[in-house]
């Protein structure tokens, strides 16, 4: 009897310690699968929040440029060489070329 009890004891405490060391690994592994997709979705997020920077950078660097040129047709026009037949580009180093051969005002009379 007494040893019938103690096996029973000796299972029931084996099947608990197993049952803790499953339930331990299980969430240890769930847990380490959650913090991986946690870590996934982050990379993901800062993935996207570094397009959207690129992006705004590249249409900031677009904008400022095509104002810069704008800048730059307005100052080629507004030297009064209205009638050059060159073709402005939207290019900065075009508009300068125009700017070079293009803008000969006579001065001769």
């Amino acid at each position: 009897m007494f040893y019938s009890f103690l096996f029973y004891l000796i299972f029931v405490l084996v099947f608990v310690v197993l049952l803790f060391c499953f339930c331990l690994c299980l969430f240890f592994f769930v847990g380490l699968f959650c913090l991986s997709i946690f870590f996934v979705v982050l990379g993901f997020v800062c993935d996207v929040f570094r397009f959207f920077l690129v992006m705004i950078g590249f249409f900031w660097f677009v904008f400022w440029g095509l104002s810069g040129v704008t800048v730059l047709r307005w100052y080629v026009f507004s030297l009064g060489s209205t009638d050059c037949d060159c073709v402005v580009s939207g290019y900065a180093v075009d508009v300068l070329r125009v700017h070079k051969s293009c803008v000969s005002v006579d001065v001769s009379g």
